[in-house]
Parts: C-alpha cells; structure tokens; sequence
C-alpha cells in the first residue's frame, strides 16, 4: 500500500488566490503612501524655489534699497535702459545666480534698437525666437507635467515659469488708481496697483511713471511683511474646466511705453502677465483664462498640489494655503497698505 505521508505538500489553488488578494489589498494601501509621500516631496522643492525667489528679492531690497519693479525696462551694462524690457524675474537673475543667462539676455538686448512709442514690455523675443534656457529646478514645480512648462500664449510664447508676483488686488476699496486701474483697453480687466510688484510706481502720483527709485520698499509695506504676498503659484494643468495663461518667462506685460524725462517713461500697461492682482477668483479657480480676457489680469493662484496654493511672503516666509481661504483674506494679504487686519489662517 502506498504511503500516504509521502505525497508532496503544496498550496492549493484557493490558498493562492487568497495569498494573491492579500497582495493586492497591501499594494494597494501602499501605493497612495507612496504617492503621497511624494507629493510631499515635491511640495517641498517647489516650497524651495519659493524661498529661493523670496530670499532672492530680500537681497534685491537690500542692495538697491526697494524691490524689483514687476515689470519694466531692464537696466544694461553701461547703465541705459533696454528698448525691449523685463520683468521682476529678470531683474534678480544676479541673485538667483544666473548670471551666464544675464549675459545672454542683455547681449541680445544691446543689438536692438526700435522706436519706445509702443513695445511689448517685456523679453518677448527673447523667449521665444533665441528661447535663452531657464533652471527648470528653480522656475517650476515639481508637482506641474512637462507640457506645463510650455507658454499657454501662443504670441508669446516660449519656455514658461510656475511663479508670479503679486501686482495687489483688483477690488474692494478704493476701485480707482493708485489703488486700482482700469486699462486703456478694458477687455483685458483691472489691474490692482498696490501689491509688491505693483506696475505702476510711485503710488503718490496722478500718472504712472517708471523709474527704479519708485518701486516698493519693505518700508512701504505698512501692513506688515509676514502679512504681505510677494510671489505665488502659477503651476495648475490646464483642464476642461481651467485653461491658465501663461506667457515666456522673461515676458513682462503689454501696453504703452513713452519716454517722459531723463531715466523716466511713462507707462500704461493693458497686460500683465509676469504679475497678477488677486480679483473675484479664489485660489485654483476654474476659469479660462485664455477665452475669458476680462479676468485675465486678476488671474488666479492656482498648483496642482492638492488642496492649495504656495506663496512667498515680503518677509521670506513661505506658506501652503488652502484653497478654501476666504477671498477677502487672499484679497487683504495681496495689497501692502491698505490697513486691513489680516493674517494667513
């Protein structure tokens, strides 16, 4: 009689499928760990670039005695103003350490010449047709897809940022400059003037007149640097319901751009687009921007981190906000001496 001991042992096939469905239950409560875990990381770095830029706008202030313009011409070499101008982006690039990319810029700067009656201000060519190349570690989000990099803006387009300064908000209050403008050409929406990176320097005057010595100081900011936005988040995919817009990155804003004494031009923007004014949209709103032109300077803080926003605060700080903030707390921290009392939640 044979040995019945001496049959092999082995799992049977529901023992399989069940060892089978205890895996897949594991690896599925670890791969959202894992995604998250992430997502932290990312959320990290991107917090980083944020401070980078804070850090590099401190060194700015503290060097020049003011932040940089949000946009505006940029100061060459031998000390003129370039016929093509930048933004607040291309005026840190010494204290982001880009200096070799500086170069580049102000070379192809320096080889222009054309009439100031009307120029797009900012480094439209630049960006697009010589395409001078940008640390993507520092200009965007790790959390945005590589198509993200990419202008929305097709006219300029060209390599983009993930980071926008904030030109103050664009309603509420006193709804008229200096506070608040509205374009020679209203289909492009208001533009609020009182944040950091306000287009129109010199607050105190009946026209807006660009010259560096009227940009904002941290003494400006009255309603507290902790309490004051200086860049946020400009890193959502677009989708069916959300189209951003975004421009190259050395590209400041559209508009008229007149001589107007020694060192000084006269400057009507209808564009902005280096810089936002926080409007009715809240943080990640659904809004196409690209179709709907009167919101398009009031453009929206918007990542895709779930749930919320980065910003770099006037003082350095840097914070995640929530996307549920009420938005007159968004409007309050975006304007710089408006005497709201506010503070991040």
């Amino acid at each position: 009689m044979r040995d019945l001991n001496l049959r092999k042992s082995g799992f049977t096939l529901v023992e399989l499928l069940v060892v089978i469905a205890i895996i897949g239950i594991l690896v599925g409560l670890l791969l959202p760990a894992v995604q998250a875990a992430r997502e932290a990381a990312r959320r990290a770095s991107c917090l980083n670039n944020l401070r980078q830029y804070s850090l590099a706008c401190l060194n700015y202030e503290t060097a020049r005695m003011a932040f940089p313009v949000g946009c505006g011409p940029i100061e060459l070499d031998n000390g003129e103003l370039s016929t093509e101008s930048g933004s607040w982006l291309t005026a840190i690039m010494d204290q982001m350490e880009m200096r070799n990319e500086k170069e580049q810029l102000l070379k192809s700067l320096s080889s222009r010449t054309g009439s100031n009656e009307q120029v797009l201000i900012g480094c439209v060519y630049v960006s697009s047709q010589e395409n001078i190349p940008v640390p993507s570690n520092l200009y965007h989000c790790p959390s945005a897809k590589q198509k993200d990099a990419e202008s929305t803006d097709p006219v300029r387009a060209g390599t983009t940022n993930h980071y926008i300064g904030c030109a103050g908000v664009s309603v509420g209050g006193n709804s008229t400059f200096p506070d608040v403008f509205s374009p020679m050409r209203p289909t492009d929406g208001l533009i609020g003037c009182n944040g950091v990176f306000s287009p129109y320097l010199g607050r105190s005057d009946t026209f807006a007149y660009y010259s560096p010595r009227k940009a904002t100081r941290a003494v400006d900011i009255g309603d507290g640097l902790s309490n004051t936005i200086l860049v946020g988040e400009n890193s959502r995919s677009p989708t069916d319901a959300f189209v951003p817009f975004r421009t190259g990155w050395a590209f400041g804003s559209l508009g008229l751009y007149l001589p107007s004494g020694t060192g000084q031009f006269r400057f009507t923007p209808t564009s902005v687009y280096a810089v936002k004014s926080v409007g009715e949209d809240g943080i990640n709103a659904n809004v196409n921007y690209i179709a709907n032109t009167t919101t398009r300077n009031s453009h929206c803080f918007n990542s895709n981190h779930p749930g919320g926003v980065q910003f770099a605060n006037a003082d350095g700080s840097v914070k995640f906000v929530d996307e549920g903030i009420e938005q007159n707390i968004l409007q309050s921290m975006a304007s710089i001496d408006r005497g709201e009392v506010a503070s991040w939640p």
